[in-house]
């Protein structure tokens, strides 16, 4: 949490999580930091939400700590345990109190008298940086997704399976603190399950049923892509799409399959505005089942009231019989 308050803290905090990750520091550990991080988040948010032009979001007060520093018994290491440490004596010297492993680590920092800060002099943090009014660093979900989890991955030095859990965990910390998920972060966490090696569809399955995955038409189109080496994603892809009501496009999928009669009824139920009869017609002869192109050509005919002038419905029908 103290770095949120450094200047430089963004950029130490980033590559202490890349870092971490890479060693495979347990998940509960990233998601206490990921609370402090996300609360800050939060009151940036609702300060912004309250006064759009203020170029420094107010802090809130009283909300309390991490909500997961509270409700789980768990080791969380030796950094927690510093918030308990007495105070350092009057006569600290940071220098002989330098951590083993920090310059090993971050080789681009050096140790002084306000902590770990950058050896070369930084940008000021208020130069185009989201602050609290008393400082805090605001970091928001695109900066984790493209400096921290996009580049573990790229070094493919973390389990699919470890890094998911992570990526589910700052989901969880983002639901926990009411901010809205940006669909970098939802985007991403479908790809990782979907193309690692091998690929965990269970998983990702299961995300999706329990809304750990939210309902995207990006992501509905990509399970459409894994049909052949998991079939069940046809239908979760089908039932994203009607959740987001994007009836046109459930009726655009089940033509090109050939489900001619299935695509007329979704058509009619919902009235989709976005395509023509012609063009169900024209789409439907496409296929070779006459059986059930006769059979949707005659739903159409019945649904609408008959056919127009402009349809091609006669002449299909009698091609047919």
């Amino acid at each position: 949490a103290f770095l949120l308050h450094r200047q430089g803290g963004k950029a130490l905090l980033l590559q202490m999580l890349r870092e971490w990750m890479k060693n495979r520091v347990p998940v509960q550990v990233l998601g206490e930091i990921f609370g402090y991080m996300n609360k800050a988040y939060a009151e940036g948010i609702r300060a912004r939400q309250r006064d759009p032009a203020s170029p420094c979001p107010a802090f809130e007060e009283g909300k309390g700590e991490s909500p997961r520093s509270e409700d789980r018994d768990s080791d969380v290491g030796y950094f927690w345990k510093e918030r308990n440490s007495p105070k350092r004596p009057e006569s600290w010297d940071p220098t002989t109190e330098l951590p083993a492993n920090a310059v090993q680590v971050f080789p681009e920092y050096t140790w002084d008298a306000s902590g770990l800060a950058p050896r070369t002099s930084p940008t000021p943090e208020g130069g185009g940086l989201w602050l609290t009014d008393e400082g805090l660093l605001i970091i928001d979900q695109s900066s984790v997704c493209e400096e921290v989890f996009k580049e573990v991955e790229a070094e493919e030095c973390s389990s699919p399976k470890y890094f998911s859990s992570i990526v589910v965990e700052y989901i969880w910390s983002l639901e926990t603190w009411h901010i809205p998920r940006e669909d970098c972060i939802n985007t991403f966490l479908v790809q990782l399950l979907m193309y690692s090696e091998p690929p965990d569809y269970h998983r990702l399955h299961q995300f999706i049923q329990f809304k750990v995955v939210s309902d995207q038409v990006s992501t509905a189109l990509a399970l459409l892509d894994i049909e052949q080496q998991y079939p069940p994603a046809f239908q979760l892809a089908i039932d994203m799409l009607g959740r987001l009501e994007a009836y046109d496009t459930i009726v655009q999928i089940l033509l090109r399959r050939g489900k001619v009669v299935q695509a007329v009824q979704i058509w009619h139920t919902f009235g989709v505005k976005a395509i023509s009869k012609q063009e169900i017609t024209e789409i439907a002869t496409c296929h070779q089942d006459e059986q059930e192109l006769y059979t949707a050509i005659q739903l159409l005919t019945m649904t609408t009231g008959g056919p127009s002038s402009e349809d091609h419905i006669p002449e299909f029908l009698d091609q047919l019989m």
